[in-house]
């Protein structure tokens, strides 16, 4: 086979790849940073209640 063939659809996917992944991935921290915020309100509630009580 040759060399070509087998590197050009790698060198494709290679640039195609950063640019497809670098929205996704900051809508996902973005998202992920909101939820560790929320985990971490919902525990000092829990801390809060029990203090409470």
């Amino acid at each position: 086979m040759n060399k070509s063939s087998l590197y050009t659809p790698w060198d494709r996917r290679i640039k195609q790849k950063p640019r497809q992944l670098s929205g996704k991935n900051e809508s996902r921290i973005s998202q992920a940073g909101k939820d560790i915020r929320a985990a971490q309100l919902a525990v000092e509630g829990e801390r809060n209640a029990r203090r409470q009580y």
